[in-house]
């Protein structure tokens, strides 16, 4: 992370690219401006909804996000970027760890593509190497046991 965060003092440019997609079972029309699920279970809206809380949860279950941040220098780029299943444990890398997915240049593959992929909504990049967030989010040795 912190590669991240200093990038710009050791000459590399930042572009940042993101999709998101909601699922076809709700109208998104029919969705407030914002709602949350709280720690509690709750949901939380702001604004107006005629959907229930039960479908507010499922929208925020099935929705598709990802966010990249592309790291430029020299002809060579290195990119960063997370799912929510990724950050909410919903992968099955280290039983659920938190992570960033990485892929560059050095891959073979266009950074264009590498985009194109990020904005689609299922990506195809094969198997990439993981980078864990160790101090974000619940840790699978934190998880509640049931």
């Amino acid at each position: 992370m912190g590669f991240l965060l200093k990038a710009g003092d050791n000459g590399f440019l930042l572009s940042q690219y993101s999709s998101n997609f909601q699922t076809s079972a709700i109208d998104k029309e029919k969705l407030p401006f914002a709602y949350m699920l709280n720690e509690d279970g709750e949901i939380e809206k702001f604004g107006k909804t005629e959907l229930t809380d039960g479908q507010l949860k499922q929208a925020l279950e099935q929705r598709s996000a990802k966010v990249a941040k592309i790291l430029e220098k020299d002809g060579g780029w290195h990119c960063f970027f997370i799912t929510y299943n990724s950050i909410g444990g919903k992968e099955n890398w280290q039983n659920g760890k938190p992570h960033f997915h990485y892929i560059s240049n050095y891959f073979g593959i266009k950074k264009e593509d590498v985009i194109e992929q990020i904005k689609s909504k299922k990506y195809k990049l094969g198997n990439l190497p993981h980078i864990a967030l160790d101090d974000y989010g619940v840790q699978p040795d934190r998880k509640a046991s049931t």
